[in-house]
């Protein structure tokens, strides 16, 4: 008998306590935050319309000038990081010509401050940046293309055997 009143004691106590909760089990789910990304703009365009001529003709003393202007924006959107960009100037000797060798190159800002020069052929490199936050940021640069004429040599390098050739060519990152 006390068998008996000993294990119905004990299961009392078992069924009472799941009812309140103390030897219960319990499960839930959370959803702690949900979010997504979405990658940010980046864009890097020149002008459309470049003021670069192909076989315009100088002669000692004059100077040919051209502009072109990189920029972080199109018509509907603005770039959304910071964004370094290279712009490399390629000078050559022309297809099937000579370079003409007195030549010099000067590449400027629209400040007219002078980024590099050179004299004859050969590769530079520019470095910038746009910031970000900055809105529409547009960047002009000036191509020279200035032959100096100083009396001595002058009609070396005249006629059409002889020409010089730039190639500007830009990356971002």
């Amino acid at each position: 008998m006390k068998k008996i009143i000993t294990i119905s004691l004990l299961i009392l106590a078992i069924v009472s306590s799941l009812l309140a909760g103390t030897m219960a089990y319990y499960t839930t789910n959370l959803d702690i935050a949900t979010g997504s990304v979405t990658a940010k703009e980046f864009i890097f365009l020149s002008e459309e319309v470049q003021s670069f001529q192909v076989n315009e003709k100088i002669a000692p003393s004059e100077t040919v000038s051209w502009s072109f202007k990189v920029m972080n924006h199109n018509l509907t959107a603005v770039t959304e990081t910071e964004q370094y960009y290279k712009l490399t100037f390629d000078v050559t000797a022309a297809d099937n010509q000579s370079a003409i060798e007195p030549l010099v190159v000067t590449v400027r800002d629209k400040a007219g401050n002078t980024l590099s020069s050179i004299t004859g052929t050969d590769v530079f490199h520019l470095f910038d940046s746009f910031t970000p936050n900055g809105g529409n940021q547009t960047r002009e640069y000036f191509v020279e293309m200035h032959w100096p004429a100083d009396g001595t040599n002058d009609s070396a390098f005249a006629g059409s055997n002889f020409g010089t050739a730039i190639k500007v060519s830009a990356v971002a990152s």
